[in-house]
């Protein structure tokens, strides 16, 4: 069942939003994509804190906003948990204070102190409840933050770059407390953020946003099987290409013309447009001329040497080929080439390594 339908249009300088999305009752929809591709301002809309110039804003039917009815609810009017980026928390509050003062903004009394404990016991915070920000770590303001989000029961929850601030090591652990915690709540959540990892290790539906709009939105295997846009996927990593099936050479092959240059694929049986995608791990690279099999063979130079975490033990080459690729090797292949930025290098792949689809 949808419970959130969303619609929201704005331009600010330079810059335009055109964001369409929905999610479905208690679950969470993540918002991904670069900084500055409108992610945040869309969080702000929902909250209520910011208004579009065209738009609208539904939650389980109820309008909170329709710009074309001159309607656009403020944020003390819609039932919304709010963790921003800055996380907000009152310096000069105890953590148990901070999560009660929402409580109290909404006009529960002597239950509020009460609640703010169950909260941050909850959270894992039993220990630090009279302490002030300044005295708890990142990973623990952070559950504050949470906890004083979740505790007045919101309708939508809305979570921006929640774990941006955080030491690498407390990373992990905190992502797997915010998976729980969503799952076991089921409050409907939008939640940001421009990490791989983070996006796809919640397991919850995705939208990938690029330059104000939505690109593409679907499951994490669908992103990942069958990206249907250069932005969708350079966030995963993988080589795209949009092109065009032409030539078929009886024996199971097919050419497919992109801008960029020629690729050769098993025949999907297909007609016209299609998008092309490649594992970068298909990739074999060599000084010479490869002899095998492969029936595609580029020739370029090195752009770019980047480890990939967490260890750095397989790297990512970029290449100047035409079409331009993305290959992905171990270190000790990179030393066995003896590969440096600016060397040529032949990169190959099978035809049953391309992915081509509609």
């Amino acid at each position: 069942m949808l419970v959130l339908q969303a619609r929201l249009a704005s331009r600010r300088g330079e810059f335009a939003l055109a964001a369409e999305f929905t999610a479905e009752s208690g679950s969470t929809l993540v918002l991904v994509g670069p900084n500055g591709s409108g992610k945040s301002t869309v969080l702000r809309m929902l909250a209520g804190l910011s208004r579009p110039d065209a738009g609208e804003v539904r939650l389980d039917g109820e309008i909170w906003g329709d710009t074309s009815a001159g309607i656009w609810r403020p944020a003390a009017e819609r039932s919304v948990g709010w963790l921003p980026q800055d996380l907000a928390l009152f310096p000069h509050l105890s953590a148990i204070e901070n999560v009660a003062f929402g409580l109290r903004a909404a006009g529960i009394g002597s239950a509020a102190v009460a609640r703010a404990r169950d909260a941050l016991r909850a959270l894992g915070l039993d220990r630090e409840l009279e302490r002030k920000p300044a005295a708890l770590s990142g990973g623990e303001r952070q559950r504050v933050a949470l906890a004083r989000a979740l505790v007045v029961e919101p309708r939508l929850l809305l979570l921006d770059e929640p774990l941006s601030a955080i030491d690498p090591a407390a990373r992990a652990a905190l992502r797997g407390l915010l998976k729980r915690v969503l799952a076991e709540r089921r409050v409907t959540t939008v939640y940001v953020t421009h990490s791989p990892l983070e996006a796809l290790a919640l397991g919850g539906r995705l939208a990938v946003m690029h330059q104000g709009s939505v690109v593409q939105e679907g499951m994490p295997t669908d992103l990942l099987q069958r990206p249907r846009s250069e932005a969708a996927g350079a966030f995963i990593g993988t080589n795209f290409f949009r092109g065009t099936l032409e030539k078929r050479d009886g024996s199971g092959l097919v050419a497919i013309r992109t801008p960029a240059g020629e690729l050769l694929a098993a025949d999907p049986g297909l007609e016209g447009e299609v998008f092309v995608a490649i594992d970068p791990r298909e990739i074999v690279l060599s000084r010479d001329a490869p002899s095998g099999s492969a029936r595609n063979v580029f020739r370029g130079r090195v752009v770019e040497i980047a480890p990939e975490p967490p260890r750095g033990d397989r790297i990512r080459v970029a290449l100047a080929t035409r079409p331009p690729l993305v290959a992905e090797v171990t270190r000790e292949a990179i030393e066995a080439l003896g590969l440096t930025e600016g060397a040529e290098v032949h990169a190959a792949f099978k035809a049953t390594a391309l992915e081509a689809y509609q």
